[in-house]
């Protein structure tokens, strides 16, 4: 016979805690079972920026990204109850910064637009630690610094504008690749004390002209400019070398900085006041010519020596140049 013990009341209190202890135990581990099945998207697109003490994030639908002839064109907007916004970076595969612009909705009376320095865009806006893997549609890169309040009027243009400050992360693993259906002319050279990268080039053919009525100019994303003068339009030319000093007034290459102050226009408005000239001495020559994507494309390397009041600043050899010819 075997004697059984009966449970005094503490002991059966115990008893019932333990039970449910064990049964919540038991529910808990269950439902996180149930959590690891449910798969979180994977974040694609990630796009952060903090304005003043707001810190902002947008993910994957919200961002837009792609590649289109040798650019990037990222851009996020913002539409809730604290604030009304969209940013877009335009910035070359190799990380050189073109263009900023953030329009704030929130502001009235029009001047709701800021973008970076028409010709000097990194001196208030840095890009760092840039990342661009072709192959795999990956891009990453953090940004800091400031926008200019866009003016549209000449009159405005040496008034000092009001500006944000802006920083944030970008990382996109899925960018979007779109054809090239053009031709970006460039120029781009590198020397130890200045790196030259053309962000924005335009070319101009004035007849009126009796001297290099063809001109080609390059704008780099550090405030300067490069520009060749010449008689005839460069698809015209032999494949040769072509020299020039200092004193040559024809069929050269120019060299200048952007010395007037930060401003943020749609005119990009060129005042020869705003550039200071240096004297050039050097040699360009003409390697290829080809159409690409129905355009006269004259692909070339130019060597050039920089100086300012009779001293040697720079020595720039073996820099490539593609330019657009004229119709």
């Amino acid at each position: 016979m075997v004697k059984k013990n009966k449970l005094t009341p503490s002991q059966s209190v115990s008893l019932a805690r333990g039970l449910l202890k064990t049964v919540i135990l038991f529910a808990a581990f269950f439902i996180c079972s149930c959590n690891d099945d449910v798969v979180e998207p994977a974040t694609d697109r990630l796009f952060t920026i903090q304005l003043g003490d707001k810190n902002y994030k947008g993910v994957n639908k919200s961002v837009a990204a792609s590649e289109d002839c040798e650019r990037l064109s990222i851009a996020y907007s913002y539409d809730k109850p604290d604030g009304h916004f969209a940013i877009d970076f335009d910035i070359l595969k190799n990380g050189a910064l073109h263009k900023a612009t953030f329009v704030d909705y929130t502001l009235r009376g029009g001047n709701n637009r800021f973008e970076t320095a028409d010709f000097n865009p990194v001196a208030l806006m840095k890009i760092t630690n840039f990342k661009y893997d072709e192959a795999t549609n990956y891009v990453h890169f953090e940004y800091s610094g400031e926008l200019i309040m866009v003016r549209g009027d000449f009159y405005d243009t040496d008034k000092i504008s009001p500006r944000i400050h802006i920083q944030g992360v970008v990382t996109i693993t899925d960018l979007t690749d779109y054809e090239c259906k053009t031709f970006i002319p460039t120029a781009q050279f590198k020397t130890p004390n200045l790196t030259f990268i053309g962000t924005r080039a335009n070319a101009t053919h004035d007849p009126s002209l009796l001297r290099n009525p063809y001109q080609y100019l390059f704008y780099s994303d550090n405030g300067f400019r490069t520009i060749f003068k010449s008689k005839v339009d460069l698809w015209n030319l032999e494949k040769d070398t072509y020299n020039f000093d200092q004193n040559s007034i024809e069929n050269r290459i120019d060299f200048e900085q952007y010395i007037g102050i930060f401003r943020a226009t749609q005119l990009l408005w060129i005042r020869e006041v705003d550039w200071k000239k240096y004297q050039t001495s050097g040699s360009y020559t003409i390697l290829d010519h080809q159409t690409i994507n129905g355009q006269k494309v004259t692909k070339g390397e130019f060597n050039l020596q920089v100086y300012d009041n009779g001293i040697l600043i720079h020595n720039i050899t073996q820099a490539k140049f593609a330019v657009v010819g004229f119709k």
